[in-house]
């Protein structure tokens, strides 16, 4: 990885000195190289480009290339921290490493609320990275559009999730799991809210453990995105 972000960084300022038409004297950008890592196992590979060399005499390995490079290792993150709940980007590596297809809908409308309207090419660029992931890590659930046209984040997404819930909801019902259906968003709903409020305090989670209505349920989900605070909620 240390040789390949070594060229990386070479072919990244051959293109500034030729687009920027540097000339000699001009000072070149900074490049900090960075490596996000979504495996289960932890980043092992060497970080750092001269211990990938021979050993050398002290003269000549002081003439050796030099990079280091910074590694985001995404499952050591603690991505839950209450300071990183209107982070976009901790959102996006929440979803990388999201196992469960139950918590995707609202971790995807969470992230659509967090990018600013007035950056089409960010939404743009979220778009090109979560569509493939989640058809990839989740076959059988549909996504459309993620990101809204002309500045409405979500618009297509919000309209699919609520038809992909509706579809949730007649399948419990039709297979008898209706119990479960509800456990299952009682746990979505107190783990959304963990993210966005941080710690819940016992009686919180009891009134949420004591609700048994999938529509109430539902209500508390729509609320958490946009609620600051447990008692706009209703739940403080």
């Amino acid at each position: 990885m240390a040789v390949r972000l070594l060229s990386y960084v070479s072919l990244l300022l051959e293109q500034i000195i030729r687009s920027e038409k540097l000339k000699a004297g001009d000072g070149l950008p900074a490049v900090l190289p960075l490596v996000i890592h979504n495996g289960k196992r932890p980043w092992r590979a060497p970080r750092d480009l001269r211990r990938l060399f021979v050993p050398l005499p002290g003269e000549l390995r002081r003439r050796l290339p030099q990079l280091t490079y910074h590694v985001l290792d995404l499952g050591r993150l603690e991505l839950d921290l209450p300071d990183l709940a209107r982070n976009h980007l901790a959102t996006a590596f929440q979803i990388e490493t999201c196992e469960d297809a139950t918590d995707v809908p609202w971790m995807v409308t969470r992230l659509g609320g967090l990018l600013p309207p007035e950056d089409p090419d960010l939404q743009r660029t979220y778009t090109a990275w979560l569509l493939p992931l989640l058809r990839r890590n989740f076959p059988g659930i549909r996504f459309p559009e993620i990101m809204g046209r002309e500045g409405t984040p979500m618009s297509i997404f919000d309209e699919n999730m609520r038809e992909w819930r509706k579809r949730q909801r007649q399948e419990a019902r039709q297979e008898g799991r209706q119990e479960g259906l509800v456990e299952g968003m009682r746990r979505v709903l107190l783990r959304q809210m963990s993210l966005r409020f941080g710690r819940l305090p016992q009686d919180v989670r009891r009134r949420v453990e004591q609700v048994t209505s999938v529509q109430e349920l539902e209500k508390l989900t729509r609320r958490v995105l946009r609620a600051k605070t447990l008692q706009e909620m209703g739940l403080g």
